[in-house]
């Protein structure tokens, strides 16, 4: 019996969801900040000010919550975000790898935005436009297209 990527992913993220939260709230900021940098430059991402985006990938249980102060990405947990991003682990990889945009998934009922929908569009924007997968490391990169690619959405 083999293990789709698909079924697989929720257990990769495993470890987001039981590392302890001084470790995600250090290292996660750091990854996006670096990801997002020419966002955050030319102040595409002053709307998050004082603002939370949470990311919730249903199938792994997990729920990041996204904020900008003061020019500094952190993590935080809320139980009120502004907006709220909800899909499984296959449609994050897809929208993260490029193999699907965010209206797509949309459409599809992979994605679903609760709340602040201006905020939503801002962010699916901010995606479209910087696509911070380009900033990362071209094995890293590849990596990512490549699992993307894989996944069925």
């Amino acid at each position: 019996m083999t293990l789709s990527i698909d079924r697989a992913l929720p257990f990769f993220l495993l470890p987001l969801r039981f590392a302890p939260e001084q470790v995600t709230a250090r290292i996660l900021p750091i990854m996006l900040h670096h990801a997002l940098a020419e966002a955050m430059e030319e102040g595409e991402l002053d709307v998050l000010e004082g603002r939370t985006v949470r990311l919730e990938v249903t199938d792994a249980r997990l729920n990041i919550g996204i904020s900008l102060n003061d020019q500094r990405l952190i993590i935080t947990r809320v139980e009120r975000p502004d907006v709220s991003i909800r899909g499984d682990a296959a449609a994050f990889l897809a929208l993260a790898g490029g193999s699907a945009d965010p209206d797509m998934l949309f459409f599809r009922r992979r994605l679903s935005v609760e709340g602040d929908v201006a905020l939503g569009l801002s962010i699916k924007n901010l995606l479209e436009n910087y696509e911070p997968r380009q900033q990362l490391p071209a094995p890293l990169r590849h990596a990512l297209e490549t699992a993307a690619a894989k996944v069925k959405v």
